[in-house]
């Protein structure tokens, strides 16, 4: 068997008196056409033709190029393998089982599923990254909010209300400088938010604050409806976000909202620290 592409014919004619005499003559060709294109696989296909004379039917010359184009569609699968026959470099057609044609599909399907888990974690991958760089940008906000409570000698605390993708409210510390124990950060912003939006729920609104919230602030975010909270530094004395209570994640409320703690959670400890630090040497030398 010479190398290349081997075409094997076989043709079956049906021509009776009956047909020949009162009907036009017709002609069933079935062409088992046997291909081995470049030893890579091997296809059989069938091709019916109609005729007056069975002698002046040319066999299909274009059956090659249409078996190949349907190959790269996916619209012929192979039923053979092929196997090299010694040195004589021939190939030898061998069936391809029923087991072998599972093993290979469940092969692709698992491919593709793979491909399509691997894809998506990847956008996952991106957009966690985004949002932790616009959380970080809207938090550095905070920090600055909590820079103007320090400078009128209150406890640097900030917060902001951002409302698809926008400050719409800020707020600081200030419970020294009105001598109220309401003008909290968090109330303090909470408040602004509403009045922009004209609506005591803030349902498509997130809050970031410096520290986390303390129990007045953590009820004040449930029944605002907030539901997102990005907290800088935990609070181990008096949190409500999980520190000493979970305000924020109790069943038996009406509300609960997601919390994400530690963005930017260095630089936020770190005005708390420095402020306590020159609170107290300014106690101890007597000296504003």
């Amino acid at each position: 068997m010479a190398t290349g592409t081997q075409i094997s014919v076989c043709r079956i004619k049906i021509k009776g008196k009956f047909f020949i005499r009162h009907l036009k003559p017709v002609l069933f060709i079935f062409e088992f056409v046997l291909y081995n294109i470049h030893d890579k696989s091997k296809i059989l296909s069938i091709e019916i033709k109609k005729g007056k004379d069975p002698m002046t039917i040319e066999p299909a010359k274009r059956a090659r190029g249409f078996l190949q184009d349907n190959m790269k569609k996916g619209g012929c699968a192979s039923s053979f393998n092929t196997k090299s026959d010694g040195g004589s470099g021939a190939s030898i057609a061998t069936p391809v089982t029923q087991n072998e044609k599972g093993q290979a599909t469940k092969q692709r399907r698992w491919e593709q599923r793979m491909e399509k888990k691997r894809i998506a974690k990847e956008q996952a991958i991106l957009l966690a990254e985004d949002r932790r760089k616009q959380d970080e940008a809207f938090m550095r906000e905070a920090i600055r909010q909590a820079g103007r409570a320090a400078a009128v000698g209150d406890v640097p605390i900030g917060c902001v209300v951002v409302h698809k993708g926008q400050i719409i409210a800020r707020g600081y510390n200030r419970r020294n400088a009105d001598k109220s124990v309401l003008s909290h950060a968090e109330i303090s912003a909470i408040r602004k938010a509403c009045k922009k939006l004209g609506d005591w729920r803030l349902e498509d609104c997130v809050l970031y604050v410096t520290l986390e919230p303390c129990p007045m602030c953590a009820g004040a975010i449930v029944q605002a409806r907030i539901p997102r909270v990005v907290i800088g530094c935990t609070n181990p004395k008096a949190g409500c976000a999980g520190s000493v209570l979970d305000m924020l994640h109790q069943p038996g409320f009406n509300h609960q909202a997601e919390t994400e703690t530690g963005i930017l959670g260095e630089e936020c400890s770190l005005i708390m620290k420095e402020f306590f630090q020159d609170l107290r040497h300014t106690k101890k030398t007597g000296v504003q």
